[in-house]
């Protein structure tokens, strides 16, 4: 059992490749997070929406076959929309989707905060 109760299981006969998407670490270069950010900028009505949770996110964009993901795992993905979500902010939460951060709550929220408004 991992910390904080999570479980996993790892096979003793194989490397273990394990994607830590938590990790602090961003191993992904700025021209790769250049390609991201005009992708999501590109992106607008039912296109720009995203199952709610990072490993469903991850899924989907794997299968719209993007080129500039086309060299990385599901696990890697995972960490991307992770790093995407909470410090490149690229993508964001709307109605329990995943959209670009152009789009979502928290720059509406950050906006008011900003203008030192309610957000309604």
């Amino acid at each position: 059992m991992e910390e904080g109760g999570d479980w996993s299981a790892v096979f003793n006969d194989r490397p273990q490749v394990f994607v830590d998407i938590y990790d602090p670490r961003d191993p992904f270069s700025d021209a790769f997070w250049e390609n991201v950010s005009k992708y999501f900028e590109g992106l607008s009505g039912s296109n720009m929406f995203f199952p709610g949770n990072r490993y469903a996110c991850a899924q989907a964009f794997v299968g719209r076959k993007l080129e500039f993901l086309a060299n990385y795992t599901l696990g890697q993905v995972c960490h991307m929309v992770e790093i995407a979500i909470s410090r490149r902010k690229l993508l964001g939460y709307c109605n329990d989707a995943i959209v670009p951060y152009s789009h979502s709550l928290s720059m509406q929220k950050e906006q008011c905060a900003e203008q030192q408004r309610r957000c309604s």
